[in-house]
């Protein structure tokens, strides 16, 4: 009876020991594997925020270059237009009241070319610094609100006498960058819900570790993921 009683003792032992190693072994692999998908989210999460903050960026460079091309533009556009009208004279494909016409536009257009010329010429000095010194506020690195940085254009603007085209493309460059913020935000925060739930489900518990990105004059919070228990 002692025998049989010290045999059955020895398998409850064993069979308990090979359970909870069993479980044990199944609770570690199921911990793995939301650490490795709390991992995968934070990589794409990297990805998602480095791929918004180079659109941010390319979004500034568009912008800036603008803005320092902004005093020959005009010009550009009446020579372009002047050279369209020489083509068109040159073709014989219009009647002579029409190339006559054209001649005479032709004519108006070297005017207000070389006007420009003079014009631009003269200011030149002074224009330059003054945007100069709008695209290093712009890239101070400081941050910023929309409504100061449509005040710094206007006062730009004011100076060059170009208010209202200066102030279309600011607000243009503005919205094509919280376009991109927005997306970077939404998209991040979803990639990070879902794999905070899926990892819960296999015991791990994490939340959204939010960190500050810069988005050209912005600075936004965006949403990795960090752990913060195991359950």
């Amino acid at each position: 009876m002692k025998n049989l009683f010290v045999f059955l003792l020895t398998a409850a032992l064993f069979l308990g020991l090979s359970t909870s190693v069993f479980a044990s072994d199944s609770g570690d692999k199921e911990i793995q594997e939301g650490l490795e998908i709390i991992k995968k989210a934070n990589v794409k999460i990297d990805e998602e925020i480095e791929d918004a903050v180079e659109d941010a960026d390319k979004l500034g460079v568009e912008y800036v270059a603008e803005i320092r091309g902004k005093k020959g533009t005009e010009i550009v556009k009446l020579k372009q237009e002047k050279a369209q009208l020489v083509q068109a004279i040159a073709s014989g494909s219009y009647n002579e009241k029409r190339v006559e016409k054209m001649k005479k536009e032709v004519v108006e257009l070297n005017e207000k070319i070389e006007k420009l010329i003079r014009e631009t010429r003269a200011d030149m000095r002074n224009a330059q610094q003054d945007i100069e010194a709008f695209v290093a506020f712009l890239e101070s690195g400081e941050e910023f609100t929309d409504a100061e940085l449509l005040a710094a254009i206007d006062q730009l603007s004011a100076k060059l006498s170009q208010e209202s085209d200066y102030r279309k493309e600011t607000k243009e460059y503005i919205k094509d960058l919280n376009e991109v913020i927005e997306d970077c935000y939404d998209e991040t925060l979803e990639m990070s819900n879902k794999a905070i739930g899926k990892a819960k489900e296999k015991g791990v518990l994490a939340e959204c570790s939010w960190k500050l990105i810069r988005f050209g004059h912005k600075k936004v919070w965006i949403d990795p993921i960090r752990i913060v228990g195991i359950r």
